[in-house]
């Protein structure tokens, strides 16, 4: 029974509300050997080999609300049981102290978790992530990762693809797609040679175009459209193979088309294209800019009694005769 009085006594002096100046000990005598006297630098001891100190067990609403105690009070340490509030002041269950204004959990684990199990990340081998906004150098992250201060990458590959985009920073300094790079661009090639109709007053949408770079998908290869993704500034280019299927008064039109006529277009004369041989037909290349609207349909065109040749054959070898270009250059 004599390893139960320092226990009995300290209790019965907590009950009368005195001020005890003096240090205490407090164990059971599982341990030994074991000195009766508490450490110099602890103002109460607890000593078990087989028991742990039971906190009070409370239910916070959040991390901002006092509540069950009548106020925030530095220094009070209490376990968490439920879990409650709104992020990014929610509670889980576990400990948490109070720094006088708020609570804080304690924990040896921060905020990432481990993408393997889901749970929190104890090593520094995990793969982790998380599912707030991160900030480096900064106490307000107001992206999912908000960095102050130089950036510095090293080992990074070399591109390996076309398709790859830049990055640009504007100017609030948000990392972003080059625009110009991934929308609003499109080039490709004539697939096979294509034959305008004998009509003089249409625009004969050039088909079986295969495209080679469209990283935003702006191409319908399809139907031959071209949707612009934004309104602006473009540049149309068109390098063409063609010769005449039949004689015409007027010179031959090559251009860019929308809806009902032409938004860009180049004239050849009509003798160059009629004398150009069967075989490699006349090569001529045009570049013009023109004022696209984001929403609208635009397409590659040329005018009536036209051959547009794929793929000429010639003395010195054969090649693509026919493609085309558009880029975006300003919004």
């Amino acid at each position: 029974m004599k390893r139960f009085f320092p226990l009995l006594a300290f209790s019965l002096l907590l009950a009368q509300g005195s001020n005890l100046l003096a240090q205490s000990k407090i164990k059971d005598g599982t341990v030994s050997p074991s000195s009766s006297l508490p450490s110099a630098n602890a103002i109460l001891e607890l000593e078990s080999a087989n028991k742990g100190l039971l906190l009070p067990r409370v239910a916070l609403n959040s991390v901002l609300d006092a509540s069950p105690l009548s106020a925030h009070v530095a220094g009070i340490t209490i376990y968490n049981t439920v879990s409650a509030g709104s992020p990014p002041d929610d509670v889980q269950p576990g400990f948490y102290y109070n720094n006088g204004s708020r609570w804080i959990m304690l924990s040896s684990r921060g905020p990432w978790n481990n993408t393997r199990t889901k749970t929190g990340a104890g090593a520094n081998t995990d793969s982790v992530y998380i599912m707030g906004n991160a900030g480096i150098g900064i106490d307000t992250a107001t992206a999912r990762l908000d960095i102050n201060g130089n950036i510095r990458v090293r080992n990074i590959p070399l591109s390996d693809t076309t398709e790859d985009i830049s990055l640009v920073v504007d100017k609030n300094g948000y990392l972003k797609r080059n625009l110009n790079e991934s929308r609003g661009i499109i080039r490709g090639y004539l697939n096979s040679d294509f034959t305008s109709g004998t009509s003089s007053a249409s625009i004969d949408k050039i088909t079986d175009i295969t495209e080679v770079h469209d990283p935003g998908n702006d191409f319908n290869a399809a139907t031959s459209v071209f949707t612009a993704p934004v309104t602006g500034l473009y540049r149309i280019g068109m390098t063409t193979a063609a010769v005449a299927t039949a004689t015409t008064p007027t010179n031959y039109v090559f251009g860019l088309a929308g809806s009902t006529d032409w938004v860009l277009r180049f004239t050849i004369d009509d003798v160059v294209i009629e004398s150009a041989p069967a075989s490699s037909g006349a090569s001529n290349s045009f570049t013009g800019l023109a004022q696209l609207t984001a929403g609208q349909d635009y397409y590659f065109g040329i005018s009536y009694n036209l051959k547009l040749l794929a793929y000429p054959s010639g003395g010195t070898g054969t090649g693509i005769g026919s493609y085309f270009e558009i880029q975006l250059l300003q919004n």
